[in-house]
């Protein structure tokens, strides 16, 4: 991997993150936000694919303040995001796209959040909480926790989900699709799964649904614009 560790300060404690970024200027810069299993090689390995795609890229450590944490089991994981609060969470996605509109590489005005299950959680709340973004994508997020915000969605919204998850169902999404129908897009996978594009998780991982949503949210970002 071609990225390093930065240090990111918010409300005085270091934030630890992911920089990786493609040749040139005038980058878009993306915000990656991790799984709940932690700031692994996965979420590494996407902050690269962005970057071979031309951004520039930021992944914060969610579980900065919890000794930077990796973990491979769900119970251990469950505890970890549940020791998370979402004005903290916030503070660390806004230091991250801050960042980024630092960098004299990256285009300031195209700026997105992206994340993956408890990170597209976090991206759906960036809609509504996070400034100097143009859009969010979120795969397979949960929804309920952002009901009550979906009113103040001030950016577009790419969201993933798989008929057949259960830990976020198509019920819980349906007021979802209907907030951001007019901006934004919702695409499910029939079939499929929660995590289906985690392809270090065989359990889950569907490679033609993981490789046509990354191709539909190439195609749809610069369309944010």
């Amino acid at each position: 991997m071609g990225g390093s560790m930065i240090d990111l300060t918010v409300d005085g404690q270091t934030v630890k993150a992911y920089q990786t970024a493609g040749e040139g200027d005038g980058l878009p810069g993306v915000v990656v936000l991790m799984e709940w299993w932690g700031l692994n090689d996965h979420i590494k390995d996407v902050c690269e694919r962005f970057a071979v795609e031309g951004f520039a890229v930021v992944a914060p450590d969610l579980y900065s303040s919890q000794g930077n944490a990796v973990t491979e089991d769900a119970d251990e994981a469950a505890k970890l995001m549940g020791n998370l609060t979402q004005d903290q969470v916030m503070k660390e996605v806004q230091a991250a796209v801050d960042y980024l509109g630092s960098q004299g590489n990256v285009n300031p005005d195209k700026r997105l959040v992206m994340g993956f299950c408890m990170g597209g959680l976090y991206a759906l709340f960036s809609a509504a909480l996070v400034n100097d973004i143009k859009t969010v994508v979120s795969y397979y997020g949960m929804v309920k926790p952002v009901y009550k915000l979906m009113s103040e969605f001030k950016v577009p919204i790419m969201y993933f989900a798989g008929d057949k998850d259960k830990f976020v169902t198509l019920l819980e999404t349906t007021q979802l699709r209907k907030t951001i129908k007019k901006t934004g897009e919702m695409i499910v996978y029939y079939g499929k799964g929660h995590a289906f594009f985690n392809d270090t998780r065989p359990d889950s991982y569907d490679e033609k649904s993981a490789k046509d949503s990354w191709k539909k949210m190439l195609a749809y970002i610069p369309k944010q614009w």
